[in-house]
């Protein structure tokens, strides 16, 4: 190596050390340093929030079956139930919002629509067996969007990785020059 390219990879290599705990990606989404819980939410608010009392309009009658499973109560419930199984499903790392009220709603009508038996008798039953059916499809839905949106803050907040020199593999012996005359 000469005297002016082993300077320059020095040069380097220093700056390269001096920069190493430098915030290097795109956007810092460092971790807290308190140490607290990480919260998932957006900073968009809603204007308001679509009624669910009459959810059944146009396909069924309300029984009191239908205004107790689409309640406040209810469903605030159902938005706490899915927030502590998310917490524990990420090993208690990650804490998440309220969701969108609307497209819960939307998952509750169809659950209700296929899973419902409309009696009139145990109807904390049904509902119990209701809010589990909505659990057990929003729950993935939920964890498979956090784990991406983790994996995309920690790739906007990471420099992106540099791809390696090629290198030739045809040749792997060195050949010498034959004079052909």
């Amino acid at each position: 190596m000469d005297k002016y390219a082993k300077n320059n990879f020095e040069e380097n290599y220093q700056h390269s050390e001096l920069f190493k705990d430098a915030v290097v990606g795109r956007i810092d989404v460092s971790p807290n340093e308190n140490g607290t819980p990480f919260f998932v939410q957006d900073k968009i608010e809603k204007n308001e929030k679509t009624n669910y009392s009459n959810a059944m309009q146009g396909v069924m009658e309300n029984s009191l079956l239908s205004i107790t499973f689409f309640s406040s109560n209810n469903i605030e419930n159902i938005q706490n139930m899915l927030r502590s199984e998310i917490y524990n499903l990420t090993s208690k790392q990650y804490k998440i919002d309220t969701q969108d009220s609307d497209q819960l709603k939307i998952i509750m009508r169809s659950v209700f629509l296929q899973y419902s038996s409309n009696n009139n008798s145990n109807i904390e039953g049904q509902i119990n067996k209701l809010n589990k059916q909505v659990l057990d499809y929003a729950v993935p839905q939920v964890h498979t969007e956090l784990i991406g949106y983790i994996k995309y803050k920690k790739d906007i907040s990471s420099p992106p990785e540099l791809i390696p020199l090629p290198q030739s593999l045809a040749i792997d012996k060195t050949m010498e020059l034959n004079n052909f005359f």
